[in-house]
């Protein structure tokens, strides 16, 4: 799987420093997301000056540019008629701050501002630097603005991001760290000692454009994802031991014939955890293909996040500003379009329920004594117990969710302003979409948990030393099922410790 990174390019142990140059990476949005302080840069507040000092010549040069000095959408051939560039900047924000439903998550708001940020230290973007340094004060002073989940079709996230450029005014509404329940943007800065901004010429745009609840989504996406791939690793590896897998599908001479390094490095990872030395004969000649084609399986799952790492990389260290301020020059641009990202997360997000297939294949088939030489129902306690097998029904449950949730948005185009915005990409919603399945799959994650330990305290091999951590870990949470019990608060403290620590490290 793609190599497990750690945040880096700190001033200190609490702080992420922007120095653009394409150092950002989805770990520094995560640790912002999750309350690490965010700062910029003094080259790269030199550099904003230097550009925003640009603009402002283009603009009292006469100048022709969108947002500024002509409207914005199916307006933007139509001059600017407000007088002061803070109330035409304001009006830009208040006008698109219209997102709806249920308030995303903070640490989904942190991570867009920080995303933000990122893309304002690339470059290009013409922001006044005290615009850029008040949103690493919001973060910084625990202010979250209050976003509605829905209000992007891709074609930057207008009319979510606005609200947090209504907080900035002292407008919206925002959580607070000093306070309990939702505030008054104007009371939340207020009391984080912050106050509102004043901006300039084309700052109310930049307060709306580019993707950045998308790629903050994509960020998180990525960490949690990799982390839940890593114990779906070594999960699997487990269900292999309890299962009693033949091993020969995974010899490198066999998966040489494949020719793919991605497979590659999964079987080698999975060798290392279910090879002991005196392994005895395979037990059965073909497992089924849950078993059998497992390394398969993983490396897909590796092969998407993958892929959405380095399309949010690249979002993250590059401009999706429209307009764009190249040397002297403001030029219009296409920037803000992100179909591949949009595709990045369509294909994480079918990877993913596409790997919840073959978990709850394997732990079927764990169920079955003719295939394991097992108790049935993986439970020794006779015809009257019911064992694991009503844990089936919950593991099909999260796989109808994850299913319904993997359905593609990126090709379902809708139309932005009349004549203009006329190709979007969903890119907000299909990011968004793979951190609740990322919560339903580390739930089928702890289902498969408790069926692999259960079955390898059943067949008793002897495991490999990362193997026997994981081991012990999930038996510290679930242990050995003798008689039937409620497996719910078990299985949903499994989840936790899936979604939020590292698997124990297998050998790369």
């Amino acid at each position: 799987m793609p190599e497990r990174r750690t945040v880096g390019r700190r001033a200190d142990a609490e702080t992420v420093v922007l120095r653009g140059a394409g150092e950002v990476r989805p770990e520094h949005v995560a640790a912002v997301a999750e309350g690490v302080r965010i700062e910029l840069d003094a080259a790269v507040v030199a550099r904003m000056s230097e550009e925003r000092a640009a603009l402002d010549v283009a603009i009292a040069g006469g100048a022709a540019v969108y947002g500024v000095t002509h409207g914005l959408g199916a307006r933007s051939d139509q001059a600017v008629t407000t007088p002061s560039p803070h109330e035409f900047a304001a009006q830009t924000v208040r006008g698109r701050a219209h997102a709806v439903g249920p308030p995303l998550a903070a640490t989904a708001v942190r991570a867009a501002i920080a995303s933000r940020l990122s893309t304002f230290a690339a470059g290009g973007s013409g922001v006044s630097p005290h615009v850029a340094e008040g949103l690493a004060a919001l973060v910084n002073a625990g202010v979250t603005p209050v976003i509605g989940s829905i209000g992007s079709i891709g074609l930057s996230d207008l009319c979510q991001f606005a609200h947090v450029g209504l907080v900035v005014l002292g407008e919206g509404r925002a959580t607070s760290n000093g306070s309990t329940g939702v505030l008054d943007g104007g009371r939340a800065l207020q009391q984080a000692g912050l106050a509102p901004l004043v901006l300039a010429a084309k700052d109310g745009l930049t307060l709306c454009g580019g993707n950045p609840i998308a790629i903050g989504a994509g960020c998180l996406a990525v960490v949690r994802v990799e982390r839940l791939a890593g114990w779906a690793e070594g999960l699997l590896a487990l269900s292999m031991r309890g299962f009693g897998a033949n091993s020969h599908p995974l010899r490198p001479d066999v998966l040489a014939m494949r020719g793919n390094p991605a497979l590659d490095r999964a079987a080698r990872a999975l060798r290392s955890m279910t090879a002991p030395a005196g392994e005895a004969p395979p037990r059965r000649l073909q497992d089924p293909v849950s078993f059998r084609s497992a390394p398969v399986s993983l490396a897909a799952l590796d092969e998407a996040v993958g892929r959405l790492r380095v399309e949010v990389t690249a979002e993250l260290n590059g401009s999706g500003d429209n307009p764009v301020v190249v040397g002297d020059d403001v030029l219009p641009t296409g920037n803000f379009h992100a179909p591949m990202l949009a595709q990045a997360s369509d294909g994480l997000a079918i990877a993913l329920a596409a790997y919840a297939n073959s978990v709850v294949s394997r732990c079927q088939r764990l169920l079955q004594p003719r295939l394991t030489e097992l108790p049935a129902n993986l439970v020794g306690a006779g015809p009257n117990s019911s064992g694991l097998a009503p844990l089936i029904k919950i593991a099909q449950s999260l796989v109808v969710q994850l299913h319904r949730q993997a359905a593609p948005l990126s090709f379902d185009a809708r139309d932005g302003a009349d004549g203009v915005e006329d190709d979007g990409s969903n890119t907000s919603a299909a990011a968004l979409r793979l951190l609740d399945m990322g919560d339903a799959m580390a739930a089928l994650l702890a289902v498969e948990a408790v069926f692999a330990a259960q079955a390898v305290d059943l067949r008793g091999p002897v495991l490999a030393p990362t193997l026997a951590d994981l081991h012990q870990r999930v038996r510290r949470i679930s242990p050995v099922l003798g008689e039937d019990r409620s497996l719910a608060e078990e299985l949903e403290a499994l989840a936790a410790m899936i979604a939020e620590t590292a698997a124990p490290a297998s050998q790369r």
